[in-house]
């Protein structure tokens, strides 16, 4: 029989693995008090050769002789973590904790912690779950929990870790260097779950900027952006002065350029996007950075903005708003090319005929959908609506049917006015709403139509027209002189809202029916509506026009149905006598948002959800 020492300089290792594994068991039996020197000098060495499979027989052995060894514990979880699926490493490091009465093995766990994080599973709980009470966790481990339990979204465990790191960084300000990117997690991760918490509110009052760098610095500055997207102290952070300012990466950019946007530093933003790829940019960022010039008169930053966007997967209204900047600038003739061009090519994607159109769509082949977060906030707001039992999926797909369909209407009338009678066979039961309008035309005040960016907008101005009514739409579609609506579109583009609202008055002098969705972007006066726990704001234009003049208005409900696009007309309320402009603007707005909600609830598969308040959600 081998001696300990012989034992200790590996002389099992010469032997064959059978011969091995039985003389560990003899040894064992005789000499039970040489279990370490076979751990030591044979499982040891087996391990460090990566003889994982008679590691784990020796290791086998030496525990069926010492079950609640913490050593040999150990041991098998070191060799787990090497071999076995996560599952497995589980329950070896479970079985280790158990029988840990001297103080956890940090180094082990953060091994297990490690590989846990990479494809983390709800059974790795059982091993970060005990953690949760351990006041001597190391933020090396606290780290580790915090991936796990992050990326299994428990976010009242991952933000136990997360603030538990912080606390220690507000008393040890040095973790700055030391633990910069772990610390980044944390702050990411209760500024994205728990923005007011004490622990980052007294962080944050207490670090010291300029020591700050690379992630750990991006954290804090996104944290103070979304506690006030006009602080100030991101200019400390990132000063857009700074030649180094120019090296840093997209989402510093990104962050920046939001701050500078909301604070409305003009000046700053055009350097800024001077000297960026704007091609790597956020395309709504840009986007409203561009509107934001666009307002302020600097169009040429606007046109600089704008001419990137179109170059990506641009919508029809951006191509709309770009020739609208045009005009403003008095590019009158690079507009009108534009425009023509544009057209031009819609008109040769177009079907020779509407019904052709119509089947196409009929087929689920859209140019375009509607973002994911509205199709979201239609199903959450629904279903807290009550309104149980709608297929996801094919919800979806009625959604992005009625934006299509509503998009190629527009199409049609714009590209091929002189074909517009064809629409007529879709178009039913609009008998009522003919008689409706005549009849309320006939005071000579003229009429309006009110909705909102729902069912199929561009329907009613094609109504009006087949009916031969005298009506004129507000759109953003620019007015290029070449008349192609007949003189039925008022182009809100490139005008002021005096303008617009001369236009609108002349209009109902001539007792016109002017249909206006009030939801659009340029307006007088904003008023916040209750869209079912959504707050959207609407022109209160209609009704002070209503009151002062005395001009019925209608809500419409046009929608797609049984296939064919059906009309109806609610009266919305009359000045009542002695009311006074501010009181008939509230009933009046209380009621659009009543329509508004009931169109919501019943016609959910219209909603349509792009342009107009859909735009600000996204916000």
């Amino acid at each position: 029989m081998l001696n300990k020492n012989e034992i200790l300089e590996g002389a099992l290792l010469a032997l064959k693995p059978e011969e091995m594994l039985q003389q560990v068991e003899l040894t064992i039996k005789q000499k039970p008090e040489f279990i370490m020197a076979l751990r030591n000098g044979t499982f040891l060495p087996l391990l460090k050769q990566e003889n994982f499979h008679l590691a784990g027989k020796v290791n086998n052995v030496l525990l069926e002789s010492m079950p609640s060894s913490t050593m040999l514990l150990k041991d098998r979880v070191l060799l787990s973590i090497k071999v076995d699926t996560n599952d497995l490493i589980i329950e070896k490091m479970s079985a280790y904790l158990k029988e840990c009465v001297d103080g956890t093995d940090y180094a082990l766990l953060n091994a297990v912690l490690k590989r846990l994080s990479k494809q983390p599973s709800q059974e790795s709980l059982t091993v970060v779950e005990p953690l949760l009470n351990d006041s001597n966790l190391p933020n090396s481990s606290c780290y580790l929990a915090l991936l796990v339990t992050s990326r299994l979204v428990q976010i009242d465990m991952a933000n136990h870790f997360a603030s538990f790191m912080l606390t220690r960084l507000c008393e040890d300000l040095s973790l700055i260097d030391s633990e910069s990117n772990e610390m980044a997690v944390a702050v990411r991760q209760i500024t994205d779950n728990e923005l007011q918490s004490d622990t980052l509110q007294s962080l944050l009052t207490i670090m010291p900027y300029s020591k700050l760098n690379g992630n750990l610095k991006f954290e804090v500055a996104r944290s103070l952006f979304k506690q006030d997207n006009q602080s100030r102290v991101l200019d400390e952070l990132y000063d857009s002065n700074d030649a180094s300012f120019f090296s840093n990466d997209i989402r510093v950019f990104d962050l920046v350029l939001r701050n500078q946007l909301a604070r409305n530093n003009l000046d700053i933003l055009s350097d800024i996007i001077g000297n960026i790829t704007l091609e790597d940019m956020n395309a709504a960022l840009l986007l409203s950075i561009a509107r934001e010039f666009q307002a302020n008169q600097r169009y040429e930053d606007a046109i600089t903005i704008f001419e990137v966007i179109i170059k990506g997967d641009a919508t029809s209204a951006i191509f709309r708003q770009y020739t609208s900047v045009l005009l403003e600038a008095g590019h009158t003739e690079k507009a009108q090319t534009f425009y023509k061009n544009w057209l031009e090519q819609r008109a040769a994607s177009l079907p020779n005929t509407f019904k052709e159109g119509i089947d196409k769509i009929r087929t689920g082949s859209f140019s375009s959908k509607i973002p994911q977060s509205r199709k979201d906030f239609i199903s959450k707001t629904l279903a807290s609506s009550g309104i149980q039992g709608i297929e996801a999926v094919e919800l979806e797909k009625q959604l992005d049917f009625t934006n299509e369909l509503d998009h190629f209407l527009l199409d049609w009338m714009e590209c091929n006015p002189h074909k517009v009678s064809e629409i007529a066979p879709f178009i039913e039961n609009y008998d009522t709403v003919i008689q409706q309008l005549s009849e309320r035309l006939e005071a000579g005040n003229g009429a309006f139509i009110a909705t909102a960016h729902i069912g199929l907008l561009f329907s009613g101005p094609i109504l009006l027209h087949l009916a031969n009514l005298p009506g004129v739409w507000l759109a953003s579609v620019p007015d290029l002189g070449d008349d192609r609506f007949a003189g039925h579109h008022i182009s809100t583009a490139n005008k002021n809202v005096a303008r617009i609202s001369r236009d609108v008055m002349r209009a109902l002098n001539q007792n016109k029916i002017v249909s206006i969705a009030i939801d659009g972007h340029v307006a007088s006066n904003k008023v916040e509506l209750d869209l079912l726990g959504q707050k959207v704001s609407v022109s209160d234009f209609i009704p002070r026009a209503a009151w002062k003049k005395r001009i019925p208005s209608f809500f419409p409900t046009l929608v797609w149905k049984n296939n064919k696009i059906s009309s109806e007309l609610y009266e919305l309320p009359s000045p009542n006598e002695g009311e006074s402009v501010e009181e008939y603007t509230q009933r009046w707005c209380k009621e659009f948002e009543k329509r508004l909600c009931h169109f919501f609830v019943n016609r959910y598969d219209n909603l349509r959800a792009t342009g107009g308040f859909w735009v600000n959600l996204d916000k």
